[in-house]
């Protein structure tokens, strides 16, 4: 899932984001047109890294979609009842006590 609009035709008509944070980032060309209601809440990817991108939120809206199962220190934004998650192994794991399942990650 291109959240940036790479390979998103309706993101990467969007006009670029005006705040923008140039001293600790630099210009980085494709990083300034994004739209998470469309990319995330719209389109439910299985998979999502975080749910903040520069001045979009909608981290309060995901912990009703998504929650985060942390495999050997690494979180994973899941999204709930997903046929592509093997959630037998999840709860394998998490019954082992190998990983957690919680709220998602706000990132």
């Amino acid at each position: 899932m291109d959240f940036l609009g790479k390979s998103d035709p309706y993101v990467a008509r969007l006009s670029p984001a005006i705040v923008y944070d140039w001293a600790s980032k630099g210009y980085q060309p494709g990083h300034n047109k994004l739209d998470l209601g469309y990319s995330i809440k719209e389109l439910k990817p299985t998979y999502v890294e975080g749910f903040k991108w520069e001045i979009q939120d909608i981290y309060d809206w995901a912990k009703g979609e998504y929650v985060t199962v942390t495999y050997k220190n690494v979180p994973l934004n899941l999204l709930e009842d997903s046929d592509e998650v093997r959630w037998e192994k999840v709860e394998e794991v998490v019954r082992t006590q190998e990983a957690t399942l919680s709220e998602p990650a706000p990132r």
